[in-house]
């Protein structure tokens, strides 16, 4: 008779088994969902950050690498212009190799070897005994393979002098000067390590240069017994890829993330790893966190499970069961906010449309500075400055009228943000939102995720640091000098105010650095930038742009006093005494040029010419002197817009009758482009014969004087010949950029009349007219060099 009765309760415990069963199940499916969504979003973002930083930091070394090539070949064209001479002895070739050590970023040193291996340093100590035999080498011995000659970069190797490891990069001699067979460049590693190890990312992640066929040539953290191994494969291919992927490394046996980056024109790779372990261990730690939680909630659910079947085999009221059913929930609610609640990124929920906060997660006061009780009821602004409150405020109202047009995927949106932390510093974020509907599909609220991007900005601004700034001042370089001068003068000219531009060239550097060596110098060259910097305003900025010259630049410097002024400051600082140590005290001074935007030049090409020809004026007048340019400084400066012609003068003759005729010819040729520049309604095709026809010229007469140059002996025919293709390589550029109406002819015009004819024709080339006349000035007997 009681049948029905405990039929009915097995039916009911039946139910609660299954509803306990499945909603244990559920709650882990959807934690193992998120916790594998989360660990795949880490492993993609480290990813994509490994193939950016890999991008820069080959950029950085192909440079150097392409950097010290060029140089190879200078000095290798150099021995082949001049076959019977001693390049260990011979005082031009010296100092040609004391400029690039001066002008390298990582310190190289250049070495010479002969037919038998024997190595030799410039300048040599002893001709007859080199300091080594490198004949084993293999920087050496692929210079003897027709295979493998001409530039090349061997595996790294340990001095056998210094005892310092290097990357041997060599290039063969074919000249033979007395039985030189290879000149090489040691590429120290220290200093390429101390600028990988900036941007590694760390504790345990690694930056490794190979070459193409997978010789390891440098790795951070450096290890000696690794130089010259062979780089793992990859286990489906026999090729070296770009991009990210997965593998084991051989070399600690942990799983890593790698990025490659194959080098186009250099037979060079780069690659970027980091530990996967690292990547995930706070990954770990939350999921430790989340499995603690989810196994409490198990429990609960199981206990309510039990009390609920225990309560319906007794017959217990249906109100109280779901009285105790109700609490349990609760508390498994509460448990499931842990997930949140220990997270390391701050979670938000907003009401909209005011952006009220609702939910705050802890986490805010251990990253912010707020407690939620001090947030919680108001909108965002107080964490947000006004523009970039405007700027979350128009990305969410645009996801919305996407929304409202069908575009399901915009109820998601990412941006970088600036979050304000409770004691004013600003602290960097990425913002990851949601929009959330209610019954009717209005968008109600809005979830959010803020992520710290402090440490990647960090590893950012150091790598930009690397190309911006010089190494050993400090100071900006050319690359930032330029960019801000881009910024800076259309800016000037539409305010009307004017900017200073001073050239700064050091007076009798180059005795302190031969005598007391590079250790000196680079001193030396910092105290100057210390100095500099101490005689100008924050706003100011100072560029070191070659091996003793430096730029400043003085926005709103009012009129040319003030600027001669500073100016004038800076070469009194530069000039007081420098004592080096407890004997030596170094004395130098500055030859500075100064020029005023827009007095004297409108873009940063012209003004950069007319603060050195300034600067040139003041080296020719005596030296430690500011020299404020002007119509008397260089008298074909602006002639193509007040000048209708370039008259030839007797006092331009060489003494050479061919190289007269084609200097004429250079000139009439301009003045056929200024008398084009003073036309309104001038023809494209017509300037561009004329270009054409000037280019040409211009070429015809290089190749000329060049053969003649050398042919006498000319000791500086080489350099000549180099500023010769650098003259050429800028008129092509500016030709294409005028066809491609980037420039205008006013542009093209003031670079011939300022550059090929005032600067090169005019002073460049009178230092040979000696070879034809006895009373030129320029007479290398009596010429000073700079």
């Amino acid at each position: 008779m009681n049948t029905p009765k405990f039929a009915k309760i097995n039916d009911r415990s039946s139910f609660i088994i299954t509803f306990v069963l499945i909603a244990i199940a559920a709650i882990w499916a959807i934690a193992a969902v998120a916790g594998i969504s989360q660990r795949n979003s880490e492993l993609a973002q480290t990813e994509d950050e490994l193939v950016r930083l890999n991008q820069l930091v080959a950029e950085q070394t192909g440079s150097l690498f392409r950097e010290v090539k060029g140089q190879l070949i200078l000095l290798e064209t150099w021995l082949a212009a001049n076959p019977d001479k001693d390049p260990r002895t011979d005082k031009d070739f010296i100092d040609l190799v004391t400029v690039i050590r001066q002008n390298n970023r990582i310190p190289i040193d250049i070495r010479l070897v002969d037919e038998n291996g024997g190595l030799f340093y410039i300048p040599s100590e002893s001709l007859s005994t080199p300091r080594a035999n490198v004949a084993d080498r293999e920087y050496f011995t692929a210079q003897q393979d027709g295979q493998t000659r001409g530039f090349y970069i061997s595996a790294p190797v340990q001095s056998r002098v210094t005892g310092v490891w290097g990357i041997p990069v060599s290039y063969p001699i074919s000249s033979g000067n007395v039985g030189m067979a290879v000149i090489f460049a040691a590429i120290e590693l220290p200093p390429l390590n101390e600028l990988y190890e900036a941007v590694r990312p760390k504790p345990s992640g690694a930056i490794s240069l190979a070459r193409r066929d997978g010789t390891l040539l440098d790795r951070v953290p450096f290890d000696s017994t690794l130089m010259g191994t062979s780089l793992s494969r990859s286990s489906d291919s026999d090729e070296f890829y770009e991009g990210a992927r997965h593998f084991i490394s051989p070399i600690d046996g942990e799983t890593r993330i790698i990025a490659f980056h194959i080098m186009k024109d250099l037979p060079l790779m780069i690659s970027v790893s980091v530990s996967k372990s690292d990547i995930l261990s706070s990954w770990y730690e939350r999921m430790l966190v989340w499995i603690i939680v989810l196994v409490a909630v198990s429990i609960l659910l199981a206990a309510l499970g039990l009390f609920l079947w225990s309560s319906w085999s007794i017959n217990v009221q249906n109100s109280n069961l779901m009285s105790a059913m109700n609490e349990e929930l609760t508390n498994a609610n509460e448990m499931a906010r842990l997930v949140t609640e220990n997270s390391t990124d701050v979670f938000t929920v907003l009401s909209l449309p005011e952006m009220i906060v609702e939910y705050l997660s802890p986490s805010v006061e251990r990253n912010w500075g707020w407690k939620e009780t001090e947030l919680k009821g108001k909108t965002i602004e107080a964490l947000l400055d006004k523009p970039t409150y405007t700027k979350v405020r128009d990305t969410i109202d645009d996801m919305q009228k996407r929304l409202a047009m069908g575009e399901s995927s915009a109820r998601h949106g990412k941006l970088d943000i600036n979050v304000a932390h409770k004691d004013g510093h600003q602290i960097p974020h990425e913002l990851a939102s949601t929009i959330i509907y209610d019954n009717r599909s209005k968008p109600i609220k809005i979830v959010a995720l803020a992520r710290d991007l402090s440490e990647r900005k960090a590893n950012e601004d150091i790598v930009r640091a690397m190309a911006f700034y010089d190494r050993l001042t400090g100071l900006a370089n050319r690359r930032l000098l330029e960019d801000r001068l881009v910024q800076l003068l259309p800016l000037t000219l539409r305010e009307d105010k004017k900017i200073a531009i001073l050239f700064i060239d050091l007076d009798r550097f180059k005795p302190v650095n031969d005598t007391y060596g590079h250790e000196a110098g680079d001193w030396l060259l910092r105290q100057v930038a210390d100095r500099m910097l101490a005689s100008l305003r924050e706003s100011d900025l100072v560029a070191r742009t070659g091996g003793d010259e430096f730029i400043a630049v003085l926005p709103d410097v009012g009129t040319s006093d003030n600027a001669s002024l500073i100016a004038d400051k800076i070469r009194e600082r530069i000039s007081e005494a420098y004592p080096y140590d407890e004997t030596n005290t170094f004395s130098i001074s500055a030859s500075i040029g100064v020029v005023l935007c827009p007095d004297h030049g409108r873009d940063t090409r012209s003004l950069l010419m007319l603060s050195d020809t300034a600067m040139y004026q003041a080296k020719k007048s005596g030296r430690n002197r500011v020299v404020l340019y002007s119509s008397d400084t260089a008298a074909l400066a602006g002639m193509h817009t007040s000048v209708s012609i370039i008259p030839w003068q007797d006092s331009y003759k060489s003494g050479n009758d061919e190289i007269d005729k084609q200097h004429r010819k250079l000139f009439q040729m301009a003045n056929e482009l200024l008398r084009l520049t003073s036309q309104k309604d001038v023809e494209k095709e017509e300037c561009m014969d004329a270009i054409a026809h000037l280019g040409a010229h211009v070429q015809e007469h290089f190749h000329t004087e060049e053969t003649m140059l050398f042919s006498l002996g000319y000791p500086d025919a080489l350099m000549h010949k180099i500023l010769h293709a650098d003259l050429t390589k800028q008129l092509g550029v500016l030709k294409a950029r005028y066809y491609k109406e980037e420039s205008t002819l006013d542009e093209l015009v003031t670079f011939i009349a300022k550059t090929v004819i005032d600067e090169h024709l005019l002073n460049e080339d009178r230092r040979f007219f000696y070879l034809w006349r006895s009373d030129d000035l320029y007479n290398p007997t009596r010429r000073e060099h700079r």
